[in-house]
């Protein structure tokens, strides 16, 4: 049920976490997932279509955040993810705590 995906991403190996801790693929699986194309844009489940904290800006997630709300007004440009309409942002914090909003389109 989710379009589009922001995972906080201080390190690489978060994502993969955080893909197999929200179940879009099996423990130990989010390597091979990733490289099928799968968190690309077109692919099942777009991530971080801004870039994620590793190549944009660590901001704790606030750009994450402003990523997906330009995602789900259809404001994303080359980026934009085709008929978003749900967003999941999640974050950990060095494995414990962790937190998930999901963001919804309502008309």
């Amino acid at each position: 049920d989710i379009d589009v995906l922001y995972a906080q991403d201080p390190t690489s190996v978060w994502v993969l976490q955080i893909l197999e801790w929200f179940v879009f693929c099996k423990p130990g699986e989010g390597g091979p997932f990733l490289a099928d194309g799968h968190t690309r844009l077109g692919g099942s489940i777009p991530v971080n279509t801004n870039g994620g904290q590793l190549s944009e800006a660590y901001m704790w997630g606030w750009l994450h955040v402003v990523e997906l709300v330009r995602q789900l007004r259809g404001e994303a440009g080359p980026r934009q993810v085709d008929g978003a309409e749900r967003a999941l942002y999640c974050s950990t914090m060095e494995f414990k705590k962790g937190a998930a909003s999901i963001f919804e389109v309502v008309s």
